[in-house]
């Protein structure tokens, strides 16, 4: 018997009443070009319809509806479904840039290359210090920031047979990976191109003191016990300054 192909790359796409903008996310996937690849939507049993949603797209994508622990055990159920080379994960209320935006990253990938990362645009932020525009770097720049937006990061699936996300953090799961791979030499190749505009309201960007709080965490366990010492008033200088500013002003439209 012949074996099936195996997809070049999975897109996992965690959900939870994502109903009202589901479709439009799953429509920017199925509509790439020049890849061969897999959709998996991992949905932790919504009531909103968002797992009606997901069948009508019938044997177009794969997916799931249970109950889990948050967004990083469902991101850890579609990395054990997956059955790409590659595994990325996908909002489900961000869209990929265009209906090549895959096809230009896997050029990039290479034998020897276990992480790509590109660019990544934010839409909707009133935040002044939310960038509108994310260019992905992985380096020692992680010890002050997470520099990779989940949106704009690739991984092979190989990473993920020695670790996965860490179910018990809330919102940081994906940075503590990364602090992570990061120790452990993890290969990566940065492309200059834009992945995804991705919706810039999520709970990453309300900042909020528990968010600050889960940072110092996981920097306790991750860093060098002097970084994380530096860390310590740094993080919290940062959550001050993200609390005190003012939003940005509604754009005014004009008139013609």
């Amino acid at each position: 018997m012949m074996e099936a192909r195996r997809p070049a790359i999975s897109v996992v796409i965690p959900t939870f009443n994502a109903a009202r903008t589901l479709r439009r996310a799953l429509d920017s996937v199925l509509v790439q070009r020049g890849v061969d690849c897999e959709v998996l939507v991992i949905d932790g049993a919504s009531t909103d319809g968002t797992a009606r949603i997901a069948s009508e797209y019938g044997t177009k994508i794969r997916w799931q509806s249970a109950p889990d622990a948050g967004i990083y055990d469902a991101m850890n159920r579609g990395i054990r479904l997956a059955a790409g080379t590659w595994l990325y994960f996908m909002g489900a209320d961000d869209v990929l840039a265009d209906d090549e935006a895959l096809c230009r990253m896997m050029a990039a990938a290479d034998p020897q290359t276990e992480m790509l990362c590109g660019v990544v645009r934010n839409h909707g932020s009133r935040h002044r210090l939310v960038p509108e525009v994310v260019v992905c770097s992985f380096g020692r720049g992680l010890y002050w920031r997470n520099t990779l937006h989940q949106q704009g990061t690739f991984y092979r699936k190989e990473l993920f047979a020695e670790m996965n996300f860490d179910t018990t953090l809330k919102v940081l799961g994906d940075y503590d990976f990364h602090l992570r791979l990061l120790a452990r030499g993890c290969r990566y190749r940065f492309v200059n191109t834009v992945v995804a505009v991705c919706e810039a309201r999520g709970t990453s960007k309300d900042f909020r003191r528990a968010l600050y709080a889960e940072e110092l965490r996981i920097k306790r366990r991750r860093l060098p016990w002097p970084v994380y010492i530096v860390n310590i008033p740094w993080v919290w200088i940062k959550y001050l300054m993200k609390r005190g500013l003012p939003e940005r002003p509604k754009p005014q439209h004009q008139s013609a």
